[in-house]
């Protein structure tokens, strides 16, 4: 993509998206390619993979941590650290 080939660039990260699909990085590299190609339709099939690398990290985490994904979305949209300050599980300030 830094040289210009778009198209191989897609090619590459397609595929990677394919095979490892649950692997955010590579969502977020089709993304990075379709912002730089710029075609039409390009922007939102961007925001498409964005969002989808979101859900797969934000279940990796509630995975991790017993934590419903709402709370941790919740929490990240509430100061963008997951402290417990926002969701259905938030610690009260005492």
């Amino acid at each position: 993509a830094d040289d210009g080939d778009f198209d191989g660039a897609l090619e590459i990260w397609k595929d990677l998206t394919a095979s490892e699909s649950e692997n955010p990085e590579n969502w977020r590299g089709l993304a990075s390619v379709l912002d730089k190609r710029n075609q039409a339709g390009d922007a939102s099939k961007a925001q498409t993979a964005r969002d989808h690398a979101d859900r797969i990290q934000t279940q990796a985490i509630a995975e991790k941590t017993g934590r419903k994904m709402e709370d941790i979305i919740a929490d990240l949209m509430d100061d963008g650290i997951l402290n417990f300050s926002a969701g259905s599980d938030a610690k009260e300030e005492q």
